[in-house]
């Protein structure tokens, strides 16, 4: 018996249609349906590309400043719809298992989209891929982690000013500062700008947002002063 695999097998070998050969006709219905089948599953891939669009779009498009007073609550907000899209790709999951297309209409999708859903695709894989919800997961843990620091930063007094090797380091304004008793090396400068430090002319120091992770690149930045 000649199975669809076959077709697919010969196309990829480049087997040529025989025109005025009795396998001509097989042969272009074979294609038209592998043509088909390729559409089918380019069309749910897009629809499923969509949805993890969506469910990292706020994330991935509006920058949230650590210096916003609603940071907090915006980020928390952010976290609760990418908790959500998370759980609603995982019932959609569940539902395309279950080739349950009206399931998939009642989460929202459209009827054909449901439809798509449910047929495997050339390789017989259905559903959303894994990996989209490996990567939902990890932006999840990145934004409650941001959350948890910001909390943490909030309620910590900023540290007082300290002296090393000529460098003052004082934390005020949300800013981790480093002033220098004139102008750093060249070479010193590109320790500053590596370590995600910038020039602020009108506090006449070289900073950057505060934050754990300012902090300990600021003891690269003074760890390089003490070799000197």
């Amino acid at each position: 018996m000649f199975h669809k695999h076959d077709a697919l097998l010969g196309v990829m070998n480049g087997t040529p249609v025989l025109r005025g050969h009795h396998s001509e006709g097989r042969h272009r219905r074979d294609l038209a349906r592998i043509d088909r089948d390729m559409r089918k599953s380019f069309e749910a891939k897009r629809a499923a590309e969509a949805l993890e669009r969506s469910a990292v779009a706020a994330e991935n498009n509006e920058t949230i400043s650590s210096d916003d007073p609603s940071a907090v609550e915006l980020l928390t907000a952010k976290l609760k719809k990418l908790e959500a899209d998370r759980e609603l790709i995982k019932a959609m999951n569940v539902a395309i298992r279950k080739n349950d297309a009206a399931k998939l209409v009642e989460l929202g999708c459209s009827e054909k989209t449901a439809a798509e859903f449910c047929k495997p695709d050339e390789f017989g894989r259905k559903g959303i891929p894994s990996y989209k919800l490996t990567n939902l997961g990890a932006e999840i843990r990145r934004v409650t982690a941001r959350v948890a620091e910001l909390k943490r930063m909030a309620e910590e007094k900023p540290r007082e000013a300290v002296e090393v090797g000529g460098v003052t380091v004082t934390e005020e304004d949300n800013r981790l500062r480093l002033t220098f008793p004139g102008k750093p090396s060249s070479d010193m400068i590109a320790t500053l700008k590596r370590n995600g430090f910038k020039w602020a002319p009108s506090v006449g120091s070289w900073q950057r947002q505060l934050t754990e992770n300012a902090r300990r690149s600021a003891e690269q930045v003074l760890c390089k002063v003490g070799a000197l």
